[in-house]
């Protein structure tokens, strides 16, 4: 159990340490997709994603802009 609880603390203190938010991956997004408009960027509560609204679709993201999700996040336990 006390290694779990390290785990989920070290994984908080990490991504305490990210410095993505709103701006800066909208300024990395507009950097590859010029084209595009993003119309909202909202942190949501699931492993520290960020869902896009971008020309209407819903995209999701990681703090650090490294990845595109395309398509739905389900969350399966409720």
């Amino acid at each position: 159990m006390s290694n779990r609880i390290l785990t989920v603390l070290f994984s908080l203190l990490l991504s305490s340490f990210a410095c993505a938010d709103e701006a800066s991956i909208r300024a990395e997004f507009q950097k590859k997709y010029p084209q595009a408009t993003v119309e909202s960027i909202t942190k949501t509560p699931y492993l520290g994603l960020y869902e896009m609204l971008v020309d209407g679709e819903v995209l999701y993201t990681d703090p650090d802009f490294t990845f595109l999700i395309v398509g739905s996040l389900i969350e399966t336990k409720t």
